[in-house]
Order: structure tokens, then sequence, then C-alpha cells
């Protein structure tokens, strides 16, 4: 949840991994390592999306992914190593695009009067007082390479899974396939 001590560090993996388009041809030339595997390899994905939904006392964490039926196994194949690598190796200078990207999403759903207010109920619900952005993004700052690694091995590294998937999936990989790759030891 809100309250969580991870919930920040899950907002700024969100980030870490990013997002992707194919019609936005800007994505090859990104400094985020998903998005650019997976312009480099256009026909895998035509875009995904990581998300980070965050409850009272819960969340949800993931990436949403669209690929063309011959190329989905190459697209989890992409989506599963880059989550598993978050364990063991995370550039400095990465962790530091994220969370300056994190600052600014935070930022940016903050566009309104009504999204102020929504922003405020929530907090006022969660942590029974506002939380100063100051002091929200110096959270973002504390994180650091060596948590973000301590985030993504607790909850990534060797964990259960939960996959959803509609439409023509025959190139899915098979459940156990997927779970495998989340102790892939490869770096």
């Amino acid at each position: 949840g809100w309250t969580h001590p991870d919930s920040v560090a899950f907002m700024v993996l969100q980030s870490l991994l990013g997002n992707y388009n194919r019609s936005d041809g800007s994505a090859q030339w990104s400094n985020m390592r998903l998005p650019r595997s997976m312009a480099l390899h256009a026909d895998h994905c035509l875009n995904f999306s990581s998300f980070n939904t965050t409850y009272t006392d819960t969340g949800l964490f993931g990436v949403y992914c669209i690929a063309k039926p011959p190329f989905i196994h190459d697209a989890v194949t992409n989506i599963t190593t880059e989550l598993v690598r978050n364990v063991f190796k995370i550039e400095e200078a990465a962790l530091e695009r994220a969370k300056a990207k994190t600052k600014m999403n935070v930022l940016a759903t903050l566009d309104g009067t009504q999204a102020i207010a929504d922003e405020i109920g929530r907090q006022l619900q969660v942590y029974g007082r506002r939380m100063p952005m100051t002091e929200l993004f110096a959270r973002v700052d504390e994180i650091t390479t060596s948590s973000m690694k301590d985030v993504a091995e607790q909850y990534i590294y060797d964990r259960e899974i939960a996959v959803a998937a509609m439409g023509p999936v025959w190139a899915l990989p098979e459940y156990q396939w997927m779970r495998r790759r989340t102790y892939w030891n490869s770096y």
C-alpha cells in the first residue's frame, strides 16, 4: 500500500522499465533498456507499458504488452530478462533518470484542480495529512541502486507471477517457462 516503505521504489522501478509504442519512432534512441530493446526488434512488440497501481493496503506491479503472435515469445523474453536484470545490475545513471522521470510523472498527474483535490483526498486517507511534494521527492531521492536491487530481489527474483492473456496466444510461453525466468541468472 501507499504507506509501505517499498511503494516509492516501485514508482521508480516503473519509470526505470519505461514504456514503448511502435508508432513513436524515438524509442530506438531511448536511454532505457527495455524500450530500446523493443524498438530494435520492432516486430516483437506493438507497445508495452509498465504499471504500478497502489491501493490502501496492497498494490499491483507489472508490464502490459501487446505483441503479434509470432513474436510474443520474444517480447516476453525481453520483459522477463529486464525485470530480473534489476536484481543484479542497475546503472547509476539509469536510476537517476528514472528518479527524475518519477518526479515528472507525479507533477504531471497534478494538472488541474480536480486532480489536485483527488491527490489531497488520497493523502488524507492514506497518511492522515497532506504530504508536501518536497517530502515525496526526498523519498524518491533516497532510492539507491542497492535499495532498488533489494526490492527487485524481494518481489521479482524467484517469485510466483501472474499472467493474463487474450487473443491468439499460441506463441505465449507456458507458465513454467516464464516462472523459470524469474531466477534465470544470466548476469
